[in-house]
């Protein structure tokens, strides 16, 4: 072998080297690199946010979308149990968190913790319909409340109210304990739509400082806080005034005979 070919060889095994060790480093860097921070920054959503989400979440969640507009932000994402969920902030500061369950042929039965599927059991629900487009299965937790809650809406149809099927709305709350809260013969906005309680909080922890805040509901417009209150339960109401304002417009007491403030209505028709 000549000094030329002897070059020649000593030339093409370092740049073999040098082949392998940037490989090396792109795939170092590839194993690091994260996508979701990248869905992220595509749209616009702060620094900020995306260090609080990932603090409240595991990176193992997988984001699907992210979007930044006005002064609120939204992050759709997977958790680890395979379910939706959106987390809603408002400026930097996060207000809620939804999980949404599979509605269809009550597979949120299986889904949801053992001790809330079984309150939703036990409430006496026989005729529920959750093929309706608008029904839905979520947990929600809220900047300010000291529990999650869990929200049911479906329709009930009766062949009774005239000869034409009708179907009436109904919300059922239960809270993080499987306490059955309420049930509301009617359809609750979507948590999601009214994700900022602040104001609402900020009342009940000046008026009732001893009080946990268990769930929050928005229906027509009108914000009612689900409290426990030296061992009582209780639902604080607000009247809507435009914006994000609310007012305070009464206090009433759930838990002193059972479930009083659920209508006996509501519960004869269910059973019915």
């Amino acid at each position: 072998m000549t000094p030329r070919d002897g070059k020649y060889t000593m030339t093409k095994g370092l740049t073999n080297i040098i082949c392998v060790a940037v490989m090396l480093i792109i795939t170092s860097a590839c194993e690091k690199y994260e996508p979701d921070w990248d869905i992220f920054e595509a749209h616009g959503v702060a620094e900020a946010i995306k260090t609080d989400f990932y603090e409240r979440y595991s990176k193992a969640v997988k984001v699907t979308n992210a979007m930044t507009y006005y002064n609120k932000s939204q992050i759709e994402f997977v958790d680890t149990d395979g379910l939706k969920c959106t987390a809603v902030y408002k400026g930097h500061s996060w207000m809620m968190t939804q999980k949404e369950y599979d509605k269809n042929g009550f597979a949120f039965l299986k889904q949801l913790p053992e001790r809330i599927a079984k309150a939703y059991l036990g409430a006496g629900l026989n005729k529920e319909y959750y093929e309706w487009d608008q029904s839905y299965v979520i947990e929600v937790a809220r900047r300010g409340f000291d529990k999650k809650a869990y929200e049911f809406q479906f329709v009930v149809f009766d062949e009774n109210i005239t000869s034409v099927l009708a179907y009436r709305d109904y919300s059922v709350l239960i809270d993080e304990d499987g306490e059955l809260l309420d049930i509301l013969l009617s359809h609750s906005n979507r948590s999601i739509w009214w994700y900022d309680m602040s104001s609402c909080v900020y009342f009940v922890r000046q008026k009732y400082p001893k009080a946990t805040i268990l769930a929050g509901i928005n229906n027509a417009g009108d914000n009612i806080l689900y409290i426990k209150d030296n061992g009582i339960l209780k639902a604080v109401r607000f009247d809507y005034n435009g914006s994000d304002e609310q007012t305070w417009s009464a206090t009433i007491e759930i838990g002193k005979n059972g479930d009083e403030y659920i209508s006996e209505y509501s519960r004869k028709f269910l059973n019915s």
